[in-house]
């Protein structure tokens, strides 16, 4: 297969475009409007109840820490 040489792939263009960051929004929020929620896994950690995984929670506006041992 031959291809011109003025071809340019479609991929090499797109590539070349400058990129437009994000916009900054600012959140104005109550109490208990977002919370922030992980769990994770105590795989080589051995609690004194025997507990498996952890679940944190975070309140967004009041930056509340709540751990949770399950």
């Amino acid at each position: 297969m031959v291809f011109e040489k003025t071809h340019k792939y479609e991929v090499c263009v797109e590539s070349k475009f400058t990129k437009t960051s994000f916009q900054i929004i600012d959140i104005i929020s109550e109490p208990l409007d977002l919370i922030y929620l992980g769990i994770g896994d105590l795989e080589f950690v051995q609690t004194r109840g025997g507990k498996k995984y952890y679940d944190i929670f975070i309140n967004y506006c009041t930056k509340l820490l709540l751990y949770l041992f399950t």
